[in-house]
């Protein structure tokens, strides 16, 4: 389903909602036996119809909950008509819209990873990956969220996204941003106008057998650029694997955590990012090797300025990783 065929129904529910003291629900995918509706306060709310009752502890945090295996009041929005069922309900509890329409997207990814009916103890397990996307209090740094945005760029440029994105992040210790066993990418973004980049030394680092690329992106914040909520829209539309684009909001929500408003704030020149792209191997990159240092040096970091170095090209390479880059 496209997501913004679940904005609009939101947004009808919302209006009905607004008129009447009723309680509304529609279907929302034809596939799937759950209900969408909306709360007094027009906060969207999921009833999940599970294979089973069984006993669930109930979530309450502060941007939503989940109560399992409750009996509820009605009306289908379509027929008018009122109906008791027991459902698993889930709620945001947020004013601000675009939270609202990025909260019915995940959880319809979420569901869609699921059986039809799901029993609870599936639904729950899966629900902790809500609890990991909007419950993380840490507030993200300017310099995180630019980050964050250089790698969509590059994932949303390359020519295979499925594969870019199925390397990226592959542990959150992975000292490289992609990452598919074999190859390496690391995406560096400066504010500046210069290419000036710091490495650690082990980045540019590589074995015999192992290439490794380093992406390279200008950035520029202005007031009506994109956030990367909407760069990740743009790449969700072209992926083909449910689970790829959980994976996609999972790493988003490392960084943005519960902090949704604050990070859709920050706003980039999509298209000075996209133009200033470059790639440059790691072998042309001049470097400190370890044995240059005294072993005692430990954590060594250093700024080279790529302006001046030949740039590669994706397509020379045989990588599978490297020649899906743009």
């Amino acid at each position: 389903m496209n997501p913004n065929n679940l904005q609009r129904i939101f947004d009808e529910l919302k209006a009905k909602v607004a008129d009447s003291e009723d309680f509304y629900v529609e279907e929302f995918d034809s596939s799937l036996p759950h209900r969408l509706g909306c709360t007094i306060d027009g906060h969207p709310i999921f009833f999940i119809e599970c294979a089973d009752e069984t006993k669930q502890p109930n979530i309450k945090l502060s941007v939503f909950s989940v109560m399992f295996n409750r009996s509820c009041n009605v009306v289908d929005a379509q027929t008018g008509n009122h109906y008791v069922k027991k459902y698993t309900v889930i709620q945001l509890s947020s004013d601000d819209v675009d939270f609202q329409y990025y909260f019915l997207s995940v959880v319809y990814l979420v569901l869609k990873g699921l059986a039809a009916r799901p029993d609870t103890t599936a639904l729950n397990e899966s629900l902790l990956t809500l609890i990991s996307l909007f419950a993380n209090d840490k507030r993200p740094s300017a310099e995180s969220i630019r980050g964050l945005f250089a790698e969509l760029v590059v994932i949303y440029l390359s020519s295979d996204v499925n594969y870019l994105l199925k390397s990226w992040h592959v542990t959150p210790q992975d000292k490289y941003d992609f990452n598919d066993g074999i190859d390496k990418v690391e995406v560096k973004s400066t504010k500046q106008g210069s290419r000036l980049h710091t490495f650690s030394m082990e980045q540019l680092l590589t074995t015999a057998n192992s290439s490794l690329v380093v992406a390279s992106i200008a950035m520029s914040q202005v007031g009506a650029g994109m956030n990367v909520y909407e760069l990740a829209a743009l790449i969700d539309e072209r992926l083909s694997d449910i689970n790829l684009s959980l994976k996609l909001h999972e790493i988003i929500a490392q960084t943005a955590g519960k902090h949704f408003e604050e990070v859709s704030k920050f706003r980039f020149d999509f298209g000075m990012s996209t133009e200033s792209y470059a790639l440059y191997d790691s072998i042309d990159i001049p470097k400190i090797q370890p044995a240059q240092l005294a072993p005692e040096i430990k954590n060594v970091h250093f700024s080279v300025d790529l302006a001046g170095i030949q740039q590669a090209t994706s397509s020379s390479y045989t990588s599978k990783l490297i020649s899906s880059l743009a």
